[in-house]
């Protein structure tokens, strides 16, 4: 996996997601995989510029757009993948670092795409993300911190 967009504690921007990165399922190699993330990585920067959006870094390497939420940034890197050829979902996938803990407040719930929301309206609105998206791992606990295809019909339970 390659982190190529930040946003939470790693960018000052008001993406609560804290990393969005690819991962180049489709590879038959790791040195293809390092060359299809990066071509991903260089193809989000253009789609970037294109968009009149900053190319500017996060903490950890990924660009820090200033965008609507979540699924802006997942729609932008989607752009980015197929402009390089890829295919989402079976050449390149999404994956997700939510860092849940850094928009929690015990008591109140989720702060989250400027809407407070309890833990269910999170897990549906991951839900939704696993249905419209192709992710393929969380490295949290948000979407269930498994490895492997999140979602879809022959994937069973959540």
């Amino acid at each position: 996996m390659l982190n190529i967009l930040n946003g939470g504690a790693h960018a000052d921007t008001g993406v609560d997601v804290q990393e969005f990165m690819v991962a180049p399922i489709g590879a038959p190699s790791f040195k293809e995989a390092l060359r299809w993330g990066a071509e991903v990585y260089h193809s989000l920067k253009s789609v970037l510029k294109k968009q009149g959006l900053a190319t500017g870094l996060g903490d950890e390497g990924g660009f820090a757009p200033d965008v609507a939420g979540t699924k802006a940034a997942l729609d932008l890197i989607l752009t980015a993948i197929e402009a390089t050829g890829f295919t989402p979902g079976s050449d390149v996938a999404l994956a997700l670092d939510v860092a849940a803990t850094e928009f929690f407040t015990d008591g109140t719930g989720y702060r989250f795409e400027k809407e407070t929301r309890t833990a269910e309206q999170m897990s549906e609105f991951y839900a939704g993300l696993i249905d419209s998206y192709p992710l393929v791992v969380d490295r949290g606990p948000a979407l269930g911190g498994r490895l492997g295809r999140l979602g879809g019909a022959d994937d069973g339970d959540r």
